[in-house]
């Protein structure tokens, strides 16, 4: 697991902490994948400074991670456990030509692929984490934004925005029906949402009693 000293993004201690743009209009939520078999926030900044052309840092603004993979076991945080990435009051940069109205999620793993038990991800024992943080995740955003689930999107869906280019991307994986997961959405927001909310918080609590030196969210935009 990555070490303390190593940790440049806070985990989202609670939803309460989720941050909202005071300075952008936002009209979607994008959902990616990493397309990786590891990673957290950290991880993929560097990707994004040592692509060509290059970010200045981590494009997306929240990512949702994997937990202990033995491909790479320096980093990375438990499975579900969210980090904040680039500032939702900075334009990020996941969606060619939506960037400026948009918040950018990405969940670590890769859904183009299926796991033993033929589920999306290639990691069955942290898929279910990922996808109840993501969804979770969206949820808060469209109340603290007043937004439908409908307009919570995969990145390749991008493509039906108007005057938006088609992103040629699969994301959140080819094995993800977004219609399902907008389904999914919708059940955490009007059923699931207090249950979950709680599992964050127990999740986010279990793992900072055991490594209380970790940056964590404490309220307030960023």
């Amino acid at each position: 697991m990555r070490s303390v000293s190593s940790q440049l993004f806070p985990i989202l201690a609670s939803m309460d902490d989720l941050p909202v743009p005071t300075k952008r209009r936002i009209d979607r939520i994008y959902i990616h994948h990493s397309w990786s078999r590891f990673g957290d926030a950290e991880e993929i900044h560097e990707w994004h400074i040592n692509r060509k052309p290059p970010f200045k840092e981590i494009g997306y603004n929240v990512v949702v991670n994997i937990g202990d993979m033995p491909i790479r076991p320096d980093v990375g945080f438990p499975a579900g456990i969210i980090q904040l990435g680039r500032s939702v009051n900075k334009t990020p940069a996941g969606v060619r030509g939506d960037n400026s109205h948009s918040i950018n999620g990405c969940t670590v793993g890769n859904f183009d692929t299926l796991d033993e038990n033929g589920n999306p991800g290639e990691s069955p024992d942290s898929a279910g984490a990922r996808e109840k943080a993501t969804a979770l995740l969206a949820v808060t955003y469209c109340r603290k934004l007043n937004l439908p689930v409908g307009q919570v999107l995969g990145h390749w869906e991008a493509k039906f925005v108007p005057g938006v280019p088609d992103p040629h991307k699969s994301c959140p994986g080819d094995n993800v029906n977004c219609d399902l997961m907008r389904a999914y959405i919708w059940q955490v927001m009007h059923v699931y949402y207090a249950e979950f909310n709680e599992w964050y918080n127990n999740l986010v609590e279990a793992f900072r009693v055991q490594h209380p030196d970790y940056k964590f969210t404490s309220g307030g935009n960023r």
